[in-house]
């Protein structure tokens, strides 16, 4: 009896130690709802990255280089008509015991794999330029979007506003579980940034934080440049020009809505029948934009559908252009500040759709937005001269 008695005794003082061993190593942190997976693409001191800011021909200081960087490729859950989908980007932290904000920076147009954030290569201009931008003590997020990256399977839904703000708040929440379990402290504050179509996915952004959010996220302000705001806008400039030089950019779109909406009819709306036939074909990920604008043409009366043309509101096209309003971010009122830029000289993608947005926007209530006109400066041109007014900006709302 004695035996058995002891034996026991031994028996719990054994579970009672196991059970310490197993709360002692517990992780104390909640597990992650949209993280994935990180894969580091490589890290640079602080002293490298302020020579890659004194020798980059911009414009910008060299002292804001504060941190070394280290950047990873982040796989994370996000959704696609309503299923959840893997998605991926590049997430970049600083070297920092400091509590720290994060920004999230949006590319413009793509059409080849090769070309997404998370595809390139650790010494490519691109990835050292958004470590030298985390350097300045951000935690910097730079989305794929949806086609591209791990999400390969699916075409890009471009200028779709839905999947679109979703790919971005989705990696902001997964961005943050990462710096977590990398002991970099989040601080809450947000910054937004993108020019082109990233000028879209910016107020996307923008919009989707101040209405529908996920919580410990205080968007501070947005950067939003030379973007398409108003589809519906955009589509009657499109019907008032006779030559475009990047067919491509109307081609992505009707593409994508028949995809996104399963709604094939839609490409035989916008185009003309030899165009229709061929669009869909156009964007496999491998063709380049200026092969894609080379199988089109730059006659925009020649390659849209001529009935569309000359009656665009005919009950036919009822569809089609009750998506570009749905599209269209022009519905709401920002409450953070908004930075708008766009060059007036741009051909690409009209200076007056920023104007027009700004005006939307402010009749909507918004008093807290800004239209940052660069004079003289095209769809390229502005690039810079963005750049280095946003990190301007950013290093003084951050001191």
């Amino acid at each position: 009896m004695f035996l058995k008695i002891r034996y026991g005794w031994i028996c719990l003082l054994i579970a009672i130690i196991l059970q310490a061993c197993s709360d002692a190593n517990e992780d104390p942190r909640p597990a992650p709802t949209r993280f994935v997976s990180a894969t580091p693409v490589g890290s640079w001191p602080a002293a490298q990255l302020k020579l890659l800011v004194q020798y980059s021909g911009t414009g910008l200081d060299p002292a804001l280089v504060q941190n070394g960087a280290r950047v990873y490729q982040i796989s994370y859950k996000t959704s696609y008509k309503g299923q959840e989908i893997e998605a991926s980007g590049l997430v970049v932290l600083p070297e920092t015991k400091e509590s720290v904000p994060m920004i999230s920076f949006h590319r413009g147009t793509i059409v080849e794999y090769a070309d997404a954030p998370s595809m390139q290569s650790r010494n490519s201009e691109e990835v050292l330029l958004y470590a030298a931008l985390s350097s300045m003590g951000l935690i910097a997020v730079i989305p794929d979007m949806l086609g591209f990256g791990v999400s390969t399977s699916v075409l890009h839904p471009h200028y779709i506003e839905a999947p679109t703000s979703s790919a971005v708040t989705d990696l902001l929440v997964a961005a943050t579980e990462w710096a977590a379990q990398r002991a970099v402290k989040f601080n809450t504050d947000v910054y937004l940034a993108g020019y082109s179509q990233g000028g879209y996915i910016t107020m996307a952004a923008h919009k989707a934080l101040e209405t529908s959010a996920p919580e410990g996220f205080n968007l501070v302000a947005s950067f939003p440049a030379a973007g398409g705001y108003d589809l519906r806008e955009m589509q009657e400039h499109f019907f008032t020009v006779h030559q475009y030089a990047n067919p491509h950019y109307l081609a992505y779109l009707g593409a994508a809505y028949a995809e996104y909406y399963d709604n094939p009819d839609i490409i035989t709306t916008m185009f003309a029948p030899q165009y229709a036939e061929i669009i869909p074909s156009l964007f496999d990920g491998v063709t380049s934009k200026g092969e894609i604008d080379a199988a089109l043409t730059q006659d925009v009366s020649a390659m849209l559908n001529p009935e569309l043309l000359a009656n665009p509101g005919d009950s036919r096209f009822e569809t089609f252009m009750a998506l570009l309003n749905e599209n269209s971010l022009t519905d709401w009122t920002p409450i953070a500040p908004m930075y708008m830029y766009h060059g007036d000289a741009d051909q690409a993608v009209p200076y007056d759709n920023s104007v027009s947005t700004y005006e939307k926007l402010a009749a909507n209530g918004a008093t807290n937005i800004t239209l940052i006109t660069l004079k003289g400066h095209t769809h390229g041109s502005g690039i810079v001269p963005y750049v280095e007014d946003v990190v301007k900006k950013l290093a003084a709302m951050m001191d």
